[in-house]
């Protein structure tokens, strides 16, 4: 295992370490990458100029005195030698091209590692499925269904199937926020034996509507792999467990493994439920980049149109005392003394396409004496009176 210097506290340490063991440093994966890099390539040392002088004046200086009289011809060669392997190992060096190679390659490692992977699919295909249970025509934000899908045996198209069924949901009733759990058996529902699981924010405002993160799709789906003959054994369960219930409603589990085991065959130690949850995994919900974006510019497009219609709705109602605007100056125009309006409280149901206004209020009648009275009326979303429905 290679091992690269922290910068900070100069110490050596593992290239795979995520910190320093040492100061704590996080290593970044460009250090992992540069770092062995930078020290293989350190390159040769520089040669100083009296050094460089020395080595090829002293080849010189010899040959010249060998050249003078009194030295044998042996000498002479060998200081001749001399200068013409110093002058060939002067004239022929390596191209300076080469140099700069391993610099390009250190430059191209980290480039490579900073590039993302690319898309990869993972959400498989849906499969056909049935609603269980759920309230289409509720008018809160949030509602959650069960659906049986018992063709749907991989992770990848259990989780499709909850992602199509709670987009399908969502268009036939429009409930902001879907959750959709996938059941082998409608039998299952409820019982902890869900395959998948998709919520569908339909704003990108979670659950509450106003932490508008940009989340879209939360998808999770169980990998495990189960026999028909255990779906057998698990629906038996369900079915024969009222049998053995004793007074205080506590299940005799062992008799009902007696039960099954010797309808089945085996032993009691072999009567085993299925436990989907315990390979339960994230899985991304996309099949394409193209299609999560799409899906992110639908849920902000609804965001932009919420938004816009909760103005229109604010807008009716006084920042001071909550009082609706319009309704409260028709009550003041109706009254005998308008002066003596007093606002008490002011509620409203919406309905989608309009709301139903309630305001409490005090006022003088036409005797004198101080009364309190409400009027309920329903106007739309500009806040304009369609119909007075008490008073």
């Amino acid at each position: 295992m290679p091992l690269i210097q922290c910068p900070d506290c100069k110490k050596d340490i593992s290239d795979s370490a995520p910190s320093c063991p040492h100061c704590g440093r996080p290593n970044t994966a460009a250090e992992i990458v540069q770092q062995p890099i930078d020290q293989s390539q350190a390159g040769p040392r520089k040669v100083s100029i009296p050094l460089m002088v020395g080595i090829i004046l002293i080849p010189f200086i010899s040959s010249w005195f060998t050249l003078r009289k009194g030295y044998s011809t042996k000498a002479r060669v060998i200081s001749l030698g001399w200068l013409a392997l110093t002058l060939i190992i002067g004239f022929s060096g390596e191209s300076g091209g080469q140099k700069t190679a391993p610099a390009t390659t250190a430059a191209e490692q980290v480039d490579k590692q900073d590039k993302p992977a690319g898309f990869v699919r993972v959400i498989g295909e849906a499969k056909p499925y049935t609603i269980i249970s759920g309230d289409m025509k509720t008018k809160a934000r949030k509602e959650t269904f069960f659906v049986a899908a018992p063709l749907a045996e991989t992770k990848g198209d259990r989780a499709a199937t909850a992602r199509k069924a709670a987009s399908d949901i969502f268009e036939k009733t429009g409930i902001p926020v879907v959750t959709v759990f996938v059941e082998h058996d409608k039998l299952f529902a409820g019982k902890g034996s869900n395959l998948a699981k998709a919520t569908y924010f339909s704003d990108a405002c979670n659950f509450s509507g106003s932490d508008c993160n940009g989340i879209v799709w939360d998808v999770a789906a169980s990998n495990v792999t189960v026999t028909e003959k255990e779906w057998g054994v698990y629906r038996d369960w369900i079915k024969n467990r009222s049998r053995y219930l004793d007074k205080q409603g506590n299940l005799n589990e062992d008799k009902l493994s007696a039960f099954l085991a010797k309808k089945y065959g085996v032993t009691s130690d072999d009567i085993m439920l299925p436990a989907p949850g315990i390979d339960y995994v994230g899985v991304n919900p996309y099949v394409s980049e193209q299609d999560k974006q799409a899906e992110k510019d639908k849920a902000f497009a609804k965001k932009a149109v919420i938004e816009a219609r909760v103005k229109r709705v604010k807008a009716q109602f006084s920042p001071w005392d909550g009082s609706h605007r319009t309704l409260e100056s028709a009550i003041q125009k109706s009254m005998n003394d308008p002066e003596s309006y007093e606002h008490v409280e002011t509620t409203y149901r919406d309905l989608g396409d309009s709301l139903i206004v309630s305001t409490t209020f005090r006022g003088k009648n036409g005797f004198g004496g101080v009364v309190k009275n409400t009027v309920v009326a329903q106007v739309d979303l500009d806040g304009n009176i369609m119909e007075i429905i008490s008073e």
